[in-house]
């Protein structure tokens, strides 16, 4: 006994408990005892202590002999009891033995102690043994069953006459026949006469050779081809030296025939990648790759045609693409002969989900039966069996897909042809990407260089124009002071008035200049862009003509936006005889109106943008169109591509400088004959729209108070106090800002308005008017400017809210805009 075995023993006399263990011990010291005395002791060692043998006493308080062979029954059948004890009789000790004793023992003939537990020890471990071995047994008939029940080999046996002898179950099922329906018949019966004839030249050979011969060969089972690897072995006579018949083990090798080939064509794409890789990386332009790349891989993989599509705009939600390259196998058409497939357009086609698994980086492969009925005419057309397109994705964006079609069999496209695929469409990404990307930098950089250029511009112009507004002022004050003092029946008064025309005409073209450099007054509204579209296509109507048709696809969910009412007619009238223009033989105009997210990754492609809600409002004409080197400068003040004579050059600015004063955005989409689109990004409000009031006009009302007129401008100062002073008030002029605080200083003086212009040498209207105030608390101020601009108001140079009045202005306006300023409370 190599091992301790513990031995449970059910005893309440220690002295008896003593002399029994050491009489066990006495013959090996590999035993271990726990001694219990009571019931629950008992019990509780049988779990515990999990001896390997019980030792009971026939009689212990509260658990008797009987008992405890009946826990033990019940807890653990296979464990030997032996009852220990004083005294029993022969008919008790018949019925503990009936009970499931291993034997019993009286105390006082211990010398059949040993032997009766070695005894019982070894029936346990040879009970043991045996029901291991019967468990093994089963486990092993078990494992033979399953094994010959679940096997999938075609097992058969067949004679000289290449008759079959016989045939397993699974053959059976496969063949759909019974057993006895295939024994006795030929090969050429189940595998047809083209894979029998081989299969009959192999049983010859293994027949003369008495050598084992393997065979692949296909069959046809169903509408699935099916490989099949045989081996086909002799079995010899045993009442002869000779072969009478041949085992033959058919095994299903179709997949292994199938991940072979996928390998191969894996292998072949991911060589052709590589060479498309090389011609990539070597090229300054993957265009002048495209077809060669999409024939290699026809080549490469047995393809009927392959093709790229574009989607039309990179940045909308149109689901509309266009096939810009396309290759094919030598007998398929052209996709470009079909026209539903030229340019699709994947919502009116019902494959919207196509899109979505486009977006998320997904492909989409099938065969014809997978496309929605409603288009299968269409792609019957161009023989479309099974197809298979990857999305290219540039910069977070569908940019466009790579597909393939087979038009002569179905196909199944594998896992590693997808992959394969997938990492060619990875590849032609890249370069997309990268040409991409060098195309942004190149349009950042003519956006920043046309910027400056324009600030420049708009910089110069503001500055004309404000000059220019101051000597208007004086030229049409003026004039107006003579025509109204003219006699009707002086000959010389259309004279005046044709000055007077020709002055407002350059006022007009002051304030484009102005509108383009952003420093115009401006009163910015609340309106609706659905609403004010709608009202002013009336207008549209005329100013165009009858042969370009208007079409509004005005989004009524379009938000509010807040610009200044008449700029934006004056937007949308530019843009629309810039159209007209285009459009000489008539043509189509297209206004639009949306809601528009522009995400922080715009800003990459799109300088000076700031991230947020907008409203895109389109205008897009079906004209001529225009080249890079015009649209490079179509936003120039007197830029024009019109006769001499029949432009000015300052519309597209005009609108540019609109745009860009209401927080906006402008950018041009054009090729030559292609038309032109441009979008206006204006920021999305919440606000509800102003409701606009017409001015009562009423009659210009006289003064006599005091006003203190500052204009360093000597000519517009004069006609300042010219045209006050004959509406009754009294005026002090300063001709600079040292001369107007000079005069303040004089306490006898008293003024209650301050006229000034905004902008002087020493120190702007603003400050001096704070410091005019600080000595005259009452003293109202009235500017006096040739244009605000978002320094002039935004800056502090002068306080939001401000009294304003622009140049050039007419009598009638300066006089009721002086006497609104002194009736304000």
């Amino acid at each position: 006994m190599n091992n301790k075995i513990s031995i449970l023993h059910l005893e309440d006399v220690e002295t008896d408990a003593e002399l029994i263990q050491d009489k066990i011990k006495e013959d090996s010291p590999d035993f271990i005892f726990k001694t219990v005395d009571s019931r629950d002791d008992f019990v509780s060692a049988l779990d515990l202590f999990k001896p390997d043998l019980v030792l009971s006493d026939f009689s212990v308080p509260g658990i008797s002999g009987k008992i405890a062979l009946d826990i033990v029954g019940q807890k653990q059948p296979d464990l030997p009891v032996i009852i220990v004890t004083g005294t029993l009789d022969e008919e008790t000790a018949v019925e503990l033995m009936k009970a499931g004793a291993a034997d019993y023992i009286l105390k006082d003939n211990l010398a059949r102690l040993v032997p009766a537990v070695k005894n019982a020890l070894d029936k346990k471990n040879i009970h043991k043994a045996k029901l291991t071995a019967e468990k093994n047994l089963r486990k092993s008939e078990e494992l033979y069953r399953t094994l010959a029940e679940s096997a999938r080999d075609i097992i058969f046996v067949v004679n000289k006459d290449l008759k079959l002898e016989y045939i397993n179950s699974y053959a059976v099922d496969l063949f759909g026949k019974k057993s006895s329906e295939i024994i006795g018949r030929k090969l050429a019966d189940f595998f047809g006469n083209k894979i029998a004839k081989v299969q009959a030249e192999k049983i010859r050979q293994v027949i003369t050779s008495k050598n084992a011969l393997y065979l692949e060969h296909e069959i046809q089972h169903g509408n699935d081809p099916v490989w099949l690897g045989t081996t086909f072995t002799p079995i010899p006579d045993p009442q002869s030296s000779g072969i009478t018949s041949v085992l033959g083990i058919s095994r299903d090798i179709t997949e292994r025939i199938k991940n072979e080939t996928t390998l191969k064509r894996r292998g072949a794409i991911l060589q052709a990648i590589a060479w498309i890789a090389e011609k990539l990386v070597r090229s300054n332009s993957w265009q002048e790759q495209c077809s060669e790349m999409l024939q290699r891989v026809i080549n490469t993989i047995d393809i009927s045609r392959a093709f790229l599509y574009k989607k039309d705009t990179f940045e909308g939600d149109e689901l509309r693409f266009s096939l810009i390259f396309e290759e094919t196998a030598q007998g398929v058409s052209s996709l470009k002969d079909n026209p539903e497939l030229k340019n699709l357009d994947l919502k009116e086609l019902n494959l919207a989900d196509w899109n979505n698994r486009y977006e998320k980086n997904q492909p989409v492969s099938g065969h014809a039966t997978d496309i929605p009925s409603n288009i299968q005419k269409i792609t019957t057309k161009s023989g479309i069996i099974s197809f298979i397109s990857l999305p290219i994705i540039i910069k977070k964006k569908l940019w466009g897909f790579i597909g393939f079609h087979e038009t002569r069999k179905s196909r199944v496209w594998t896992e590693e042809e997808i992959e394969g695929l997938q990492i060619l469409a990875n590849t032609i990404t890249a370069a997309i990407s990268r040409e991409f990307i060098e195309t942004e930098r190149k349009q950042l950089e003519e956006q920043l260089l046309q910027a400056q250029k324009l600030e420049g511009i708009g910089q110069l112009a503001g500055g004309i124009a404000h000059d220019f507004n101051n000597l208007l002022t004086i030229i049409l004050g003026y004039c107006q002071i003579l025509n109204e003092q003219m006699p009707e029946a002086n000959t010389f008064k259309k004279h005046i008035l044709e000055i007077q025309n020709a002055g407002s005409r350059a006022a007009d073209l002051t304030n484009q200049l102005l509108a383009f450099s952003r420093k115009q007054i401006i009163e910015p509204k609340v309106l609706n862009p659905v609403e004010s579209l709608t009202n002013i296509k009336k207008m549209l109507n005329r100013l165009i003509g009858e042969n370009i048709v208007i079409q509004s696809l005005l989004d009524e969910s379009t938000s509010n936006i807040k610009i200044d009412p008449g700029q934006f007619d004056q937007i949308i009238m530019n843009l629309a005889v810039n159209a007209r223009d285009a459009m000489p033989n008539g043509g189509k105009l297209i206004l639009e109106t949306y809601n528009v997210k522009l995400e922080p990754s715009y800003e990459d492609y799109h300088l000076s943008v700031k991230p947020g809600e907008y409203v895109l409002i389109s205008v897009s004409d079906s004209g001529q169109g225009m080249d890079a080197e015009t649209k490079s400068r179509i936003f120039e003040p007197f830029y024009t591509t019109k006769e001499v004579g029949k432009g000015t050059g300052l519309g597209l600015s005009t609108v540019y400088g609109i745009v860009k004063q209401a927080e906006g955005n402008i950018w041009v989409y054009s090729e030559p004959d292609k038309g032109t689109t441009f979008k206006i990004y204006l920021p999305a409000v919440t606000e509800n729209p102003d409701v606009f009031e017409k001015n009562n006009i009423s009659s210009v009302k006289t003064g006599n108070e005091t006003i203190l007129i500052v204009e360093d401008e000597a000519g517009l100062r004069e006609l300042l106090k010219s045209i006050l002073k004959r509406y009754g008030y009294n005026i002090i002029v300063a001709r600079d800002v040292e001369h107007a605080l000079e005069i303040t200083r004089n306490k006898d003086i008293f003024f209650s308005l301050l006229i000034t212009d905004v902008v002087m040498p020493v120190m702007n209207g603003q400050e001096l008017a704070v410091k005019i105030n600080k000595v005259y608390p009452d003293v109202k101020v009235l500017f006096v400017t040739g244009y605000t601009d978002n320094i002039v108001v935004n800056q502090g140079i002068i306080k939001e809210g401000s009294n304003i009045l622009t140049k050039p202005f007419s009598i009638e306006s300066l006089v009721k805009k002086v006497r609104e300023v002194l009736d304000n409370e």
